[in-house]
């Protein structure tokens, strides 16, 4: 008995140490910076004026993707933030990268762009109301994003 259940454990390990070499294939996760100088809204929550990163923890998107999931942080004011939004690949220019609120004085964050990905934000009271195209909005509030490379 004893000498199958080290037989066993032998086998385990094998199969272990020979997964542990393989490669994994991961989506990176982009991240833009951001310096945004005043306060603004992600939903019904108010975050202060400050250095944000922009991460997608789903990774870059794929051509069929339709939702991500945002990360926004500010670890000087320790502020995390983890929102659902919309997904429009290559909707601009690849070079493009940069986060777009709401004119007025709420500053409302509605849409982040990485490298011309577009990633929309809902209105949490609009739930079941298709999203506004936020492009077309007159009072459009832009501050551009620098790429960090991870």
């Amino acid at each position: 008995m004893a000498k199958r259940l080290g037989a066993a454990a032998l086998l385990i390990l094998g199969v272990a140490l020979l997964f542990s070499n393989a490669e994994a294939k991961t989506r990176s996760n982009p991240v833009i910076e951001v310096n945004i100088p005043y306060s603004f809204h992600i939903g019904n929550r108010a975050l202060p004026a400050g250095s944000y990163k922009f991460e997608l923890a789903t990774g870059a998107p794929g051509p069929t993707d339709t939702v991500s999931v945002l990360i926004v942080r500010n670890r000087a004011a320790r502020v995390y933030q983890a929102v659902v939004v919309s997904v429009q690949a290559a909707a601009g220019l690849p070079e493009d990268s940069r986060v777009d609120f709401s004119g007025g004085d709420d500053h409302l964050l509605v849409s982040v762009w990485k490298n011309g990905d577009r990633f929309d934000l809902q209105r949490a009271t609009a739930a079941t109301v298709e999203a506004d195209d936020w492009t077309d909005h007159v009072r459009l509030v832009t501050v551009s994003a620098q790429l960090l490379g991870r």
